[in-house]
């Protein structure tokens, strides 16, 4: 099982047990805000492919969910829990580690785990300069694949990692 199918996988089994795939929030030197976002960050919403294996993976993000390959995650603020709480809801939280900016996501029923991390990023790739969704997880806000606006680009930098990350 390769990386991206390892990182598929965990994300959905997050989701079927209730606590739908989070954004690490992590621990250590990561510090987390005390509040939760109502919208996702507009540098985060649109359309990014990964590929792996032969195989496109789509994540898809809106100000208020975020779509894994069909999976939807509904985003709410934890003050505006309420009574009617649904399994496919979600929390996002800033998080800042080592000066990096991140949204860690999470299943509003998780209980355990960091869940996972997102960040937008620009590269430049064969002179140009891309936008890219960099996806992470754990303490240490390991990289685990990019996103691209693309499927050309998913497809040409797959399995790519920048100097600076972590893996």
């Amino acid at each position: 099982m390769n990386k991206m199918q390892k990182w598929q996988r965990m994300s959905l089994l997050g989701l079927v047990t209730a606590s739908f795939m989070g954004l690490g929030g992590g621990t250590g030197t990561a510090q987390a805000a005390q509040r939760t976002v109502a919208t996702f960050p507009k540098s985060l919403r649109g359309t990014w492919y990964t590929y792996d294996s032969h195989q496109y993976y789509r994540t898809r993000i809106t100000a208020k969910t975020i779509t894994v390959n069909g999976t939807t995650g509904h985003l709410h603020p934890v003050k505006a829990a309420g009574t009617n709480v649904q399994s496919d809801w979600v929390q996002a939280t800033p998080v800042t580690y080592r000066g990096e900016h991140w949204i860690n996501v999470r299943g509003w029923f998780q209980a355990a785990g960091s869940g996972d991390d997102y960040r937008k990023v620009t590269h430049t790739l064969k002179g140009k300069r891309h936008a890219a969704l960099q996806y992470a997880s754990g303490a240490v806000f390991k990289t685990s694949t990019y996103g691209y606006r693309s499927k050309a680009l998913a497809k040409t930098y797959a399995h790519h990692y920048y100097a600076g990350d972590r893996h």
